[in-house]
């Protein structure tokens, strides 16, 4: 079961990106008037966060880490969940930044093997 971001392979994603933007509202008040009024601002809301996780040995999951940074500001890219057991796939997103969760990388059993793993968490933008 491989999902990928941007064409790297994860394990396992955590989060739903964003369908589309929506609808935005800023409220004002005027001087002198009780109350408050909105305005429409255009289209906006699409951020949201993903975390990413690679079960691999210690050499693999430091390129890993390297290629998910590398995705950061770069061209819009998409997001695949296995076909096998998802089948979605979003398109459009900007990844604006990728950071190794703190405390999170660690040595488990996995496949009946040894190997490294850890969490990137992932702040995206839906762009059109």
């Amino acid at each position: 079961m491989a999902h990928t971001i941007g064409g790297v392979t994860c394990e396992v994603i955590r989060g739903t990106p964003q369908k589309q933007l929506n609808e935005l509202a800023s409220p004002y008040r005027v001087k002198g008037h009780d109350g408050y009024a909105t305005i429409e601002t255009g289209k906006g809301g699409g951020a949201f966060r993903l975390r990413a996780k690679r079960f691999a040995a210690q050499a693999t999951l430091e390129a890993w880490i390297r290629s998910m940074g590398n995705l950061q500001g770069s061209d819009t890219i998409s997001v695949v969940y296995d076909a096998a057991s998802w089948d979605r796939t979003f398109t459009n997103i900007l990844i604006k930044n990728a950071i190794e969760v703190p405390e999170s990388r660690m040595w488990v059993k996995h496949e009946g093997t040894w190997k490294v793993t850890c969490w990137l968490m992932l702040d995206c933008l839906l762009v059109i």
